[in-house]
Parts: C-alpha cells; sequence; structure tokens
C-alpha cells in the first residue's frame, strides 16, 4: 500500500473472505484473484498497489508452518488482476518475505527475513518486472521496512537500526540506531508502519512511535503514554501528513482506536466499530483511502466463530457503517491496500488456511445503502489437515486462475 501518494505496503492483519459454499447476508465485496497460485501453510505478508492495473505482493509459508524449506515468493500483476505473475528470487532458499516497496510495474524493492542472523537479512531491487533481482543490501538494518518515496530516496528500517539511500539503493548511509534497545523489535508486518510525502511513521513493541520527516535520514521517537504495559499500536494510517488512525489490537482485551490530527504528536482515543458478535474482537487492518480525508476502512474478526466483518468511517472514526461480512475460513490477512475508493486488495494466508491468496474490492466502498450484518455467520467451518505446501512448477507464469502446481508456459529468465 505504497505511491500515490506514498503508501505503506499495506496495512496489517485481515481476515476475510469470499465462500462459495456459503451464504450472507451482505453481498461479499471482495473477489478473490490469485486464489489458487500456493498451497496450504503460505502467507502472502506483504502488498503494495501502486494504481488501479498494478500489484505486487510477496508471500511465502507461515510463520506458524512446521513445512522445513523457505522461499520468498514475489507476485505482481499490471492488469488489474487479470493475470498473475509469480516467481522466487534467486538464491534465497531460506527467507522469509518482509516488505515491498514499489513505484510502478517495473521497479520493486523485496527486503527478506533470515531469522538465524540478522546480519543476514537482505534487499532486492528489480527494475524489470522481477525479470531479474540484484542485492543491494546484507546486514542488521534489512529485512523489515523498506521504503521508497520516489526512485532515488528511501529508507530500510529493522529493529533498532536503520539506513538511507539517495541513490535508488546503489549506495546506502552509515548505520544509524533509535535511542531504544536492541530488543526492541519493529514489528515486520505490512501494517505497522505508514508514509506520505517525505514522512515515515514506523510503530514498536513499546509505547513508542518512531517517525521521520525527511526521508528517513533523522527520526523521532513519540511517546503514548495512554499505552499500557501490555500494550501495543501495531496498525497506523495516515490520510494526510497530519490525519492519521491507529489502533491497538491487543488480543486479551477490547481493541483501542486513536486519531491524531498533528502528524501523530498527540493522540485521541475514539470509539471503535461495532465489535464482531461473540467473545473478543480483533482488529486486523486499518486503512485510509487515498484522496478522501476521513475516510478509513477497518478490518475485525473473530477466530471462534469464524466471521470477518470490514467497516467504512468516513468522518475519522465519529460514526461506522459495515460494508461486508464473510466467513473467515482461518485467514490471517496480513496486507492490505487501498489506491482509490473504487480498487483495494488484501493479501491472505497462513495459519490452518487452505490457500494463501488475494482479493480485490472493485465496488465503490463509500455507496449508501448499508446492508444489515449477517445472521448466519456461526458455519461450521473445519480445518484443513496438515501437509506442505504446493508451489507454483515455473516462473513468471501468466494464467487467469492458477491451480496447485499448474503447468504454465515457461516465460524463464
Amino acid at each position: 500500500m505504497l505511491p500515490s501518494p506514498t503508501r505503506r505496503p499495506g496495512a496489517l492483519l485481515l481476515f476475510c473472505l469470499l465462500c462459495c459454499g456459503f451464504s450472507t447476508g451482505v453481498r461479499a465485496q471482495w473477489a478473490p484473484q490469485a486464489d489458487s497460485i500456493f498451497g496450504p501453510y503460505f502467507a502472502v505478508q506483504t502488498l503494495q498497489a501502486t494504481d488501479s492495473n498494478t500489484v505486487w505482493a510477496g508471500a511465502s509459508t507461515s510463520f506458524y508452518s512446521t513445512v522445513p524449506t523457505l522461499r520468498p515468493w514475489i507476485i505482481r500483476t499490471t492488469d488489474g488482476g487479470a493475470n498473475w505473475q509469480y516467481d522466487t528470487i534467486p538464491n534465497t532458499a531460506g527467507y522469509l518475505t518482509g516488505s515491498i516497496a514499489a513505484l510502478d510495474a517495473n521497479t520493486c524493492w523485496a527486503s527478506l527475513i533470515w531469522f538465524d542472523d540478522p546480519n543476514r537479512h537482505r534487499l532486492y531491487r528489480t527494475n524489470d518486472g522481477g525479470q531479474s533481482w540484484q542485492l543491494q543490501l546484507e546486514d542488521r538494518s534489512a529485512g523489515s521496512i523498506v521504503h521508497f518515496f520516489d526512485p532515488l530516496n528511501g529508507v530500510a528500517v529493522n529493529r533498532n537500526y536503520y539506513r538511507y539511500t539517495t541513490d535508488g539503493g546503489t549506495s546506502w548511509s552509515g548505520e544509524g540506531s533509535f535511542a531504544l534497545s536492541d530488543s526492541t523489535l519493529y514489528l515486520p508486518l505490512a501494517g505497522s508502519y505508514d508514509a506520505l510525502g517525505d514522512t515515515i511513521w514506523a510503530t514498536t513493541v513499546y509505547q513508542k512511535l518512531a517517525r521521520s520527516t525527511d526521508k528517513g535520514h533523522t527520526w523521532e521517537l513519540i511517546d503514548l503514554p495512554f499505552l499500557g504495559n501490555d500494550d501495543i499500536i501495531s496498525m497506523i494510517s495516515f490520510t494526510d501528513g497530519q490525519n492519521g488512525m491507529a489502533a491497538s489490537p491487543y488480543y486479551f482485551y477490547a481493541p483501542r482506536f486513536f486519531t491524531t490530527a498533528d502528524g501523530g504528536l498527540t493522540w485521541t482515543q475514539i470509539t471503535p466499530p461495532p465489535p464482531v458478535a461473540g467473545e473478543v474482537a480483533t482488529v486486523e487492518a486499518v486503512e485510509a483511502i487515498p484522496g478522501k480525508p476521513g475516510w478509513y476502512v477497518v478490518q475485525c474478526s473473530d477466530f471462534n466463530l469464524n466471521i470477518a466483518q470490514t467497516w467504512l468511517t468516513k468522518d475519522s472514526g465519529d460514526t461506522w457503517s459495515l460494508k461486508g461480512e464473510e466467513p473467515a475460513l482461518n485467514y490471517g490477512g496480513f496486507a492490505v491496500d487501498f489506491v482509490s475508493e473504487r480498487h483495494g486488495w488484501v493479501g491472505l494466508g497462513g495459519f490452518g488456511a487452505e490457500d494463501a491468496c488475494i482479493y480485490h474490492w472493485n465496488t465503490p466502498i463509500g455507496l449508501k445503502g448499508e446492508s444489515p450484518p449477517n445472521a448466519n455467520h456461526r458455519a461450521d467451518i473445519g480445518r484443513p489437515e496438515t501437509g506442505k505446501p504446493v508451489p507454483p512448477s515455473h516462473r513468471w507464469s501468466l494464467s487467469t486462475k492458477i491451480n496447485h502446481g499448474g503447468q504454465a508456459t515457461n516465460t524463464g529468465h
């Protein structure tokens, strides 16, 4: 979820969506696209749309998977999702995808995580739509957040360290460090940071928000005293340089929502959207709609009831409307990005999900006439049996629907 205006690869955690075998009281707006590329225990962990036609995403086996071989897969469409291309980055076995930073259909950066040795985290760039990748950085500053403000200026942030570049990643600054202990983990999740203009915000697991207003060259730490010791802000999104929304989805307590009107310096707690029916609801994503001041999409879900709800506010949280409700199908949505009121994408997968997939919202989300909640959401949805993933067998294969292990024409590098 990055440029136009520059925006993060999306927000963190979503639980949706379409299930043909179940009837719902709310007409589904999330349409499956790349819904059969991978097998069980894969997750689309980062996603960014640069316009209504071009989407880049990164996927790998779930953090909770028992599959021994990890590989970062890069997925791309340039026609709004009618066709998808996918491939691994060469020589990256054992890595997970951290984040994606795309500028257009050809230019993209991908950060990769190596769990056992932080000095092996990597950052790659492609200039030809993923046909080839160049290693640009390998150290503890890579692996988590990568963001490019324009073709030349970018920043890499991981844990307590950061570097910036002014030449497209050919060279990087000396390593900078935040005034935090090295154990303060910066969350490598799609919704844990946002960027607009020259400003980037990054959340931490403690009661501080990191912000840079000069493209990552210098940083300040903003205290968040309203958070408790066990509380975190792990998703954040801005409609402009001053106005934003954040959520604290701590899973053992009711979620809390906050808004800011001064770029994140101070925050006001607001009333969240009505919770999902049942036990404690979980917030999975917060995403601002570009060009619509005060418009935010929020995804809530409940694992116990296997339901997910999509809520919209047009007034920064003063009022909320329910836009859709679906069986959650044990999906975890790790990335969401809207480029307009009409076009948004979410990447799903992980846990007990049958498939990692990508869904597209293709109806104006602000239309009047809200549907009531679905009364039949307690359908018993079983989890698939444990199994190994079924990765695609060919590079950059084009298909309107790619089946597990499908044999498509190889257009290799």
